[in-house]
C-alpha cells in the first residue's frame, strides 16, 4: 500500500525534470510552497485509498504573481501549462528508483515496480489565492491509482 508522501513523490519525479524547472523561477515543492512570490509549483494528494487498488485523486498548483493590472497572467499559464500537462497525461511513475551503471547502460535495480498510474481529471482552472498577495494559481487535478 502506497502512502500519501509516495503519491506525491511519484507526481513530483514527473515534474521534476529539466524542462519544467528552467521554466518556473520557483521550485517544485510537496504539499505546500513558501510565499516568496516565485512561480511555484505545489503537489499535494486530496483523497487516498485504503484497498488493494488504490485510487485518488491530487492536486498540482501553479501559483504565478499577477500582471500589474491586478489581472491573473493567462498567458504565462498557458505558457506553462502547455509544457506541465503533457508530462502528467496518462503517464506512469515510481516514487523512489535506485539505478545503477551496467555494461555503460543505466538499469534499474527494481525490475518490478510498483506503479502509480496518473491521469488529468482537470486540465486547470486559475483561482485567486487567498494566502497570496496579488497571486493566482492554476489548479490542476489528477486522478492517479496503484497496487
Amino acid at each position: 500500500m502506497k502512502s500519501v508522501f509516495n503519491i506525491i513523490n511519484a507526481a513530483r519525479n514527473l515534474l521534476n525534470v529539466e524542462v519544467v524547472r528552467s521554466s518556473i523561477s520557483g521550485s517544485i515543492y510537496k504539499v505546500e510552497a513558501p510565499k516568496k512570490g516565485l512561480e511555484d509549483i505545489t503537489i499535494n494528494v486530496l483523497t487516498i485509498g485504503g484497498d488493494y487498488l488504490q485510487r485518488g485523486v491530487l492536486n498540482v498548483n501553479l501559483y504565478l504573481k499577477d500582471l500589474k493590472s491586478g489581472l491573473a497572467n493567462t498567458k504565462r499559464f498557458e505558457e506553462l501549462s502547455n509544457i506541465i500537462l503533457p508530462l502528467l497525461d496518462n503517464k506512469k511513475a515510481v516514487d523512489y528508483d535506485i539505478t545503477m551503471i551496467v555494461n555503460g547502460q543505466e538499469q534499474s535495480l527494481f525490475e518490478d515496480h510498483s506503479y502509480v498510474f496518473f491521469e488529468i481529471d482537470s486540465p486547470g482552472v486559475i483561482l485567486k489565492d487567498q494566502e497570496r498577495e496579488n497571486t493566482h494559481f492554476l489548479n490542476i487535478k489528477l486522478k492517479y491509482q496503484t497496487l
